[in-house]
């Protein structure tokens, strides 16, 4: 009996010897997998992940779109632009010949004065008066008359016609605006001197002084300005310009301002 239980004891140890042995050597190696099981079973895994769909592809791509121009827009913003310089103009001298003339092809329409030339139907009618009231009588007189409303006497009024000037003979000037300036006799000594001066009709040149209409076929063109006439040939001119109003160097000079 003492042997078969010996016996027995035994093989139970052996069992559990072998239980030890079996459990600490799967613990300490990895088992070994088949290849077409390790891919089978990644398979299995990325059917389980799910995939982003495309509303939030798109998502993904205006987040990207809109960081990027915030990015250069704050860029933008950092660059310093320089600073803005002022025009100086033409430069001194650019507007004459070499001997100092002014050039006939680069006259402009503006003053010196910084003002802009006018044809004469377009000036102020304050202007219009002190050009006309010029016509008659002298420049202080008629400063006087309009700023001190001192009325213009019959002796102060220019009685030779051929002193007036040829301006009056426009058909865009009315005398009748400065009748408030005259006295009553005044007034009508004015009436016949500009009849007289109608009568007798003569357009001359304001540069050489002779009457266009006996010039050897010049052609001639007026200053909408002033209202003079010039042969084109005096004013270097030789053919009419572009423009539709011709102002002459002196006007360009001293406009009519006051």
């Amino acid at each position: 009996m003492c042997s078969i239980i010996d016996w027995i004891i035994c093989i139970i140890a052996k069992v559990r010897n072998t239980d030890v042995l079996m459990t600490g050597t799967s613990s300490a190696h990895e088992p070994i997998i088949d290849p077409a099981e390790k891919g089978e079973a990644m398979i299995d895994l990325a059917e389980q992940e799910p995939v982003p769909s495309a509303e939030e592809n798109s998502d993904v791509n205006v987040t990207t779109v809109n960081d990027d121009t915030q990015s250069q827009c704050s860029s933008l913003k950092d660059i310093t632009m320089p600073p803005v310089i002022r025009k100086r103009g033409r430069p001194k001298g650019n507007e004459v010949t070499v001997i100092g003339l002014p050039k006939k092809t680069k006259l402009s329409l503006t003053t010196g004065h910084g003002s802009r030339l006018k044809p004469f139907i377009k000036l102020h009618t304050s202007v219009k008066e002190m050009v006309m009231l010029k016509w008659f009588v002298e420049k202080h007189i008629a400063k006087r008359a309009i700023k001190q409303q001192v009325m213009i006497e019959e002796d102060q009024v220019e009685v030779m016609p051929e002193k007036v000037s040829d301006a009056v003979l426009d058909d865009n000037v009315d005398v009748h605006l400065i009748r408030k300036y005259f006295t009553a006799d005044a007034w009508l000594l004015l009436e016949n001197v500009l009849d007289r001066k109608k009568i007798n009709a003569v357009y001359t040149c304001g540069s050489c002084c002779h009457d266009i209409s006996e010039s050897d076929g010049s052609p001639s063109l007026i200053c909408k300005h002033c209202l003079q006439w010039y042969h084109m040939k005096c004013v270097g001119i030789s053919k009419l310009p572009k423009r539709k109003y011709w102002f002459c160097r002196g006007c360009h000079a001293s406009p009519a301002t006051e």
